[in-house]
């Protein structure tokens, strides 16, 4: 149980900086954005991404993350404009880490065997 909640505070933590990140780059365009509405815009498009069951959540994510967007205010340039800044850095960020990473992972695969 220890462990589980050890990984369940620091998921908190890091869904929360996600959330807070968000926030951030929607007031760069909406500086009047409250911080919930932005969570909630962030962790809904989020599970409609998960529920998608689409690799990343493709496309329902960010349909749902620029149309809420949309919905709190912003116009739909700006709104799909947060949309791929805050997708490029949450999800397109690691992909690209990961694809770096595949050729190192794949060598040091091959000479354990």
């Amino acid at each position: 149980p220890g462990l589980l909640l050890g990984a369940l505070a620091l998921s908190v933590v890091a869904w929360g900086a996600e959330g807070v990140g968000f926030w951030l780059v929607v007031r760069a365009y909406a500086p009047d954005a409250g911080l919930l509405a932005a969570l909630f815009n962030y962790t809904g498009s989020t599970v409609v991404g998960s529920l998608s069951m689409l690799p990343g959540g493709l496309g329902a994510a960010e349909g749902s993350m620029a149309a809420l967007l949309h919905a709190q205010g912003l116009d739909t340039a700006d709104a799909n404009l947060v949309t791929l800044v805050v997708r490029g850095a949450t999800l397109w960020f690691a992909v690209g880490l990961g694809l770096l990473a595949l050729p190192f992972v794949v060598r040091w695969l091959a000479r354990r065997r």
